[in-house]
């Protein structure tokens, strides 16, 4: 019956590239460029628990493509990008026959936000970020090695997509303008509203 489980495996093997196709289309995937990023963001200090992460990894390389520079300290940075969560799981369904294959969910959980170089005032409240896949496997593929790669793989790669829309859409440059938009100075006009009134005192016509 070895005709059987190669056919198995092929629908499992189609039915993920058709899940990555889908998740990269809902992802809006489109050539980006340099002038997409804010200005306030091409000087970024990158911090997190674990920078070894592929999800840190994969959007530090994505940034750099796109002219971004990080330094080694916050206080080189315009911005520090803060991820305080980074959850990589996947669920445990109930096999009813070890020859059916059951659709197995692995999720991956991302928290960020944005700070000033002083690491205290805050640019863009902590956000909560989840992307999820499934992938269709019998009682022997359930977990494999291959399987768990593949899908945090992907899975890193529609989180990085999602994080860059959220750093480069209209209403974050409209906060990061606001951020470190240096206070407009009053000009002081008595002086010149006095010699106005003056000067209509005298241009008022006698009697």
């Amino acid at each position: 019956m070895k005709w059987i489980f190669l056919i198995k495996k092929a629908i499992v093997w189609v039915g993920l590239v058709a899940i990555i196709g889908t998740q990269l289309i809902s992802c809006g995937l489109h050539a980006r460029s340099s002038s997409d990023i804010p200005a306030e963001l091409r000087t970024l200090y990158l911090e997190s628990p674990n920078l070894d992460i592929p999800l840190l990894v994969e959007l530090k390389r994505t940034l750099q493509s796109l002219g971004v520079h990080f330094t080694d300290s916050p206080a080189s940075a315009s911005v520090i990008l803060r991820i305080t969560n980074y959850a990589y799981s996947h669920d445990t369904p109930t096999l009813i026959y070890s020859g059916n294959a059951t659709a197995y969910t692995y999720s991956l959980t991302v928290t960020f936000l944005l700070l000033k170089r002083d690491g205290k005032t805050v640019i863009f409240n902590p956000t909560h970020l989840d992307t999820s896949g499934s992938l269709l496997q019998n009682a022997n593929q359930v977990y494999t090695p291959n399987a768990t790669v593949l899908m945090e793989r992907q899975l890193t790669r529609t989180m990085t997509l999602t994080l860059l829309n959220y750093l480069i859409s209209p209403g974050m440059h409209k906060t990061l303008y606001y951020a470190f938009k240096k206070p407009s100075r009053k000009k002081h006009t008595r002086h010149s509203s006095h010699a106005i009134r003056h000067q209509t005192t005298h241009a008022t016509p006698r009697p």
